[in-house]
């Protein structure tokens, strides 16, 4: 039997960006440490969405792509339970050709994570 899934984002500026780049490769950036925090907002919606999705017998599944410039996610009690894929564990979440700028990946840079995240979702489903 098929099951719904929605996989929730927790990087700000994601987008899409296709299997190609016509930009080139992005050079070393200095990185500083950033801390990122749901505001009351963010909770409230988190809240409600898996609300919902329990509701439903929906898997919910929370991301935190890769950065370049890596953020330190504190999650909060509303993400307790639930299942979390950490991007930055991504073998190659560092090589810095693979981005055009510190969390856009590439052409071929999406296409090799989407393939290391899809193996990731699956085996959650499992």
């Amino acid at each position: 039997m098929y099951q719904e899934t929605i996989i929730l984002s927790f990087l700000n500026a994601m987008e899409e960006i296709g299997t190609f780049s016509k930009n080139p490769p992005h050079s070393a950036i200095p990185c500083d440490e950033a801390r990122v925090q749901l505001n009351d907002t963010e909770l409230t919606s988190l809240l409600h969405v898996k609300r919902i999705c329990f509701e439903n017998d929906i898997n919910l599944i929370l991301l935190n792509p890769p950065q370049l410039c890596e953020e330190v996610f504190e999650k909060p009690e509303v993400m307790e339970g639930l299942p979390w894929i950490e991007g930055n564990e991504w073998p190659l979440a560092k090589v810095d050709t693979l981005y055009y700028d510190d969390h856009h990946l590439r052409g071929v840079g999406a296409e090799l994570y989407s393939e290391w995240l899809a193996e990731r979702v699956v085996a959650l489903m499992d």
